[in-house]
């Protein structure tokens, strides 16, 4: 079926070219996906660790006799199996291990009463009924969400350091909640369960990848003390971040070219936002995925149009921007490696603007290692560019191996 061409290279390999980086990260999500399904004993897959890497190291280094091919076929499968149990030893540390003052221990099977105090770690929303059956929801009122930091709790007895998470809902809009702000709060703590139904979508892989178990539930706002009013404290990374998220906001939102257009176009006063305000919104979520600014109306247009995939940033946006910055630079006849290093710079930036979410940071690992291999003349094989990308948000994030992420991952080989 497969013959030998001219140069030694038969088809197969040439259709079919070694990809030496996709077994080790199938096993590795493989792993993942055994820790899930079976969860066996944290010193299994330790020991299978330990004795893989002795024994590959074995083979590799001190045993010479044996066959060039079976030495090679041994030390592939021990590496595998390698892969194999670090799969499930990370989604173990993820989702299992705690430490011994977790907020988690707190908790019963039945809600209780507690005091917590701690730190906003995420910016509070307003969460509300929407949708055309809105106007009849009289019962619901608006809720404030976020994520605390805990630090101390009063449960039964006095207070008590503890660490942690949890998931705060407040029962009414507290305006006056910012993140970084120190708080406490009066309220019931509980465990976030799983499923109710059997058509209930069963959300505890993703509460095990934010590390968020526990939920706190405030009936008033007023029950949510501010203590510290510090939102500027965060760290030099994050500061170094939110600058170039407002740099490229304002760069590409022009806010006067707006306003001006907006004052000599009439519009419809039933709206919700103006036309200037639409196309701000649709622009930043566009180009940097930033869906703060976009009206409901908008959001409700482009569902019933099927488009909605439209507003997000994926892959096809890091895919044609590096192709844009490589295409600038063979234009204006840069050298491969400063081509490459322009691209490296500009994808790095881009990451860091828009939301880093799975196909986002799939495409830009591949993206980036596709440079590297251009700028050191190597060929370059798309499965093994795919390989090292799952692995890492494999890695980054072991329970968002779904059914989603399998089925992107499955379909981006293919192609």
């Amino acid at each position: 079926m497969f013959q030998t061409s001219a140069d030694g290279i038969s088809d197969k390999a040439r259709r079919y070219p070694p990809a030496p980086l996709f077994w080790p990260a199938v096993a590795f999500m493989a792993g993942i996906l055994a820790a899930r399904m079976i969860l066996p004993a944290v010193w299994v897959p330790a020991v299978l660790l330990g004795v893989s890497l002795l024994g590959s190291g074995w083979l590799l280094i001190w045993q010479r006799r044996i066959g060039p091919r079976l030495r090679t076929s041994g030390i592939w499968a021990l590496l595998l199996a390698g892969f194999l149990s670090a799969g499930a030893l990370r989604y173990y540390f993820n989702s299992h291990y705690l430490p011994a003052r977790h907020i988690l221990f707190a908790c019963q099977p039945e809600r209780r009463l507690a005091t917590l105090r701690g730190r906003i770690v995420t910016e509070p929303y307003i969460a509300e009924t929407k949708g055309p059956f809105a106007r009849f929801d009289r019962i619901h009122e608006p809720q404030t969400i976020f994520t605390l930091r805990a630090e101390e709790a009063k449960v039964q007895g006095g207070w008590r350091e503890i660490s942690g998470l949890v998931h705060v809902v407040i029962a009414q809009p507290a305006l006056a909640l910012r993140c970084g702000q120190t708080v406490q709060m009066d309220g019931w703590l509980s465990l976030r369960r799983g499923p109710g139904n059997w058509g209930e979508y069963d959300r505890r892989d993703s509460y095990a990848a934010s590390q968020k178990w526990v939920r706190f539930s405030v009936n008033y706002a007023e029950a949510a003390v501010i203590l510290h009013d510090r939102p500027d404290t965060a760290g030099l990374w994050q500061r170094f971040h939110q600058k170039l998220q407002n740099l490229a906001y304002a760069a590409v939102i022009d806010e006067t070219l707006l306003a001006a257009e907006e004052e000599g176009s009439p519009y419809n006063r039933k709206q919700e936002n103006s036309p200037a305000e639409n196309t701000k919104g649709l622009l930043s979520a566009l180009l940097l995925g930033q869906c703060y600014d976009i009206s409901d109306r908008l959001v409700e247009s482009f569902m019933r149009t099927g488009t909605i995939h439209v507003l997000s940033v994926s892959g096809l946006h890091i895919g044609l921007f590096s192709l844009f910055v490589w295409w600038l630079g063979r234009l204006l006849h840069f050298p491969r490696w400063l081509r490459g290093g322009m691209a490296l710079l500009c994808i790095f930036i881009y990451l860091l603007i828009v939301p880093c979410r799975p196909p986002v940071l799939r495409a830009g690992i591949i993206s980036v290692v596709f440079c590297i291999a251009y700028m050191l003349r190597r060929q370059t094989n798309m499965i093994n560019l795919l390989a090292p990308a799952d692995g890492f948000i494999q890695s980054r994030l072991p329970a968002i191996f779904s059914g989603g992420s399998g089925l992107i991952s499955l379909c981006t080989c293919r192609l």
